[in-house]
């Protein structure tokens, strides 16, 4: 089994979406603290069709 981290999304989205590295870096950062402060407020986080 292998591990997928924030480091191999945001070169996913370098890749594959054309963001340069830096800005891919700064969406996956962003998306993980968006979740992190919604589930910190108590707030349900739901992500459809995954897992």
């Amino acid at each position: 089994m292998t591990t997928l981290t924030k480091a191999d999304l945001a070169e996913l989205l370098f890749e594959k979406v054309g963001l340069n590295k830096r800005e891919a870096k700064d969406v996956v950062e962003s998306f993980f603290d968006e979740i992190r402060l919604t589930l910190e407020k108590g707030d349900i986080v739901k992500l459809s069709g995954f897992g």
